[in-house]
């Protein structure tokens, strides 16, 4: 069994694994919400992020991302440049 640290990155290793066998394209959001359900399976709380970064004048770009603690789950990649929207953690 995992504990801490190992679990979280077990987790987002296995989504980020998984997510090229799906039968649609698993994007961030579809990560983003699986990491979340997961590690609250475990008794972990997590924060699920929305974040949107402008690509041209008339154009936004959407990013989900998980962070447990301080790891960051699922999403990561690029992160830096959204703008958080909005973000659903645990009460």
């Amino acid at each position: 069994m995992f504990n801490g640290i190992s679990t979280i990155n077990a987790i987002g290793h296995a989504i980020r694994r998984s997510s090229k066998f799906t039968l649609h394209d698993s994007r961030c959001y579809d990560q983003a919400l699986t990491g979340k359900i997961m590690l609250n399976r475990r008794g972990l709380s997590a924060t699920l992020y929305l974040g949107l970064a402008k690509e041209s004048e008339h154009q936004l770009s959407a990013h989900a991302w998980v962070r447990c603690g301080d790891s960051i789950v699922t999403g990561k990649a690029g992160m830096d440049r959204y703008m958080v929207i909005a973000c659903f953690g645990d009460a």
